[in-house]
C-alpha cells in the first residue's frame, strides 16, 4: 500500500480508535488491499494477554521521567 492509497483508507474509514471509546472490532472491515492484514483477523488485534494488563503507573513528563526510573529498578530482572 502506497501512500496515498493508505490517506484514502484512512480519510474514508468510518471508525476511530482510541483510549476513551472501545474499538467495535466486530464492525471493523479491511478494505484496501493487504498482504498479511484480514478482517477475520482483526479481532485478535484487540486481545491482549494478561502480562500486558493495564497497570496503574504515574503519567510520564519530561520533567517527571517515571519511565526512567521504573526502568532502572526492574531491567536486573532480565538481564542481570
Amino acid at each position: 500500500m502506497n501512500a496515498a492509497s493508505a490517506a484514502r483508507a484512512t480519510a474514508s474509514a468510518p471508525h476511530l480508535i482510541d483510549a476513551s471509546h472501545p474499538a467495535a472490532s466486530a464492525t471493523l472491515r479491511v478494505r484496501v488491499p493487504t498482504r498479511y492484514l484480514t478482517t477475520d483477523g482483526l479481532p485478535g488485534l484487540f486481545v491482549f494477554p494478561p502480562d500486558m494488563a493495564e497497570l496503574a503507573t504515574p503519567i510520564n513528563h519530561f520533567d517527571n521521567p517515571v519511565v526512567t526510573r521504573l526502568y532502572r529498578s526492574e531491567y536486573h530482572k532480565y538481564l542481570d
